[in-house]
């Protein structure tokens, strides 16, 4: 007789289910895990940073924009940092207008209080200032709060001591180079009152305030010819030095404090 085929011997089935995760396994999963969120954090911190950046260079040029448009009205001067601050009590200007920042703001040439804060350090904005441009009913303000600065300069020929013509109207066809002569940036005042609140950048006259270099390791500033660059601790060290404006600090061996201190307050 034949012998029928045998079947084949069945192989046992193995289970669908997965065995769980070894401790060296998860251990290289976390680390994969955490080289990516601080990947991704750099990433998201450069963007915000870039962003940051960006506004500020924005509203140093709306400033730019509001300060041409004031001198085109004023005969073609330039406002100083506080206007009228060493006249006599009656010819002085209302308090409301005297600084640079609420002089703009006040008579219509800035409309957002906003664009006079650097949104990378603090106050980012009108609403965290201690002293308002805006104050909280809605009127103007008699402080210059902002973390922008405007230079104090002279024309040629005058000490930078001389009062009170650092503190009034200047032409700006005074100034010969004016893609050079930076009038506004990024600034911080060391008071422990008006910390962050650097409405002015006096040469030599007051070491509590200081240009920021904020961004990087640069300050944004604005020039007198309407541009804004990211400019290097060099330039402003050397700003006075022969052949690079030293007449419009008074020709005095004068210097802009400079600063990369980021602590906020």
């Amino acid at each position: 007789m034949k012998r029928l085929p045998t079947s084949p011997p069945t192989r046992p089935v193995r289970s669908l289910d997965r065995r769980g995760f070894t401790l060296p396994e998860l251990l290289l999963l976390l680390v994969l895990i955490g080289i990516l969120a601080l990947l991704l954090y750099a990433a998201v911190g450069k963007a915000r940073e870039s962003s940051e950046n960006t506004r500020c260079v924005s509203n140093l040029k709306t400033l730019g924009i509001a300060i041409h448009a004031y001198a085109a009205d004023f005969n073609g001067a330039l406002l100083p940092r506080t206007l009228g601050l060493y006249r006599p009590d009656g010819d002085k200007p209302p308090d409301t207008e005297r600084m640079w920042t609420s002089r703009l703001f006040g008579l219509g040439y800035v409309s957002n209080a906003d664009v006079f804060y650097c949104p990378s350090f603090f106050p980012r904005n009108a609403g965290q200032a201690r002293y308002k441009i805006v104050n909280d009913l809605g009127k103007l303000g008699t402080a210059g709060a902002d973390t922008y600065g405007m230079r104090v300069w002279v024309p040629p020929g005058t000490p930078i001591w001389k009062m009170p013509i650092r503190e009034e109207h200047k032409p700006l066809s005074r100034i010969e180079r004016p893609s050079e002569f930076f009038l506004l940036a990024d600034s911080l005042w060391t008071h422990p009152a008006y910390r962050s609140q650097g409405y002015g950048l006096s040469p030599g006259l007051d070491k509590e305030q200081f240009i920021h270099l904020r961004h990087s390791g640069k300050a944004n500033a604005l020039f007198a010819d309407g541009h804004v660059a990211a400019t290097a601790r060099d330039y402003f060290e050397t700003v006075n030095d022969p052949g690079r404006q030293r007449d419009y600090c008074g020709g005095e061996n004068l210097k802009f404090g400079v600063t990369d201190e980021m602590e906020p307050w």
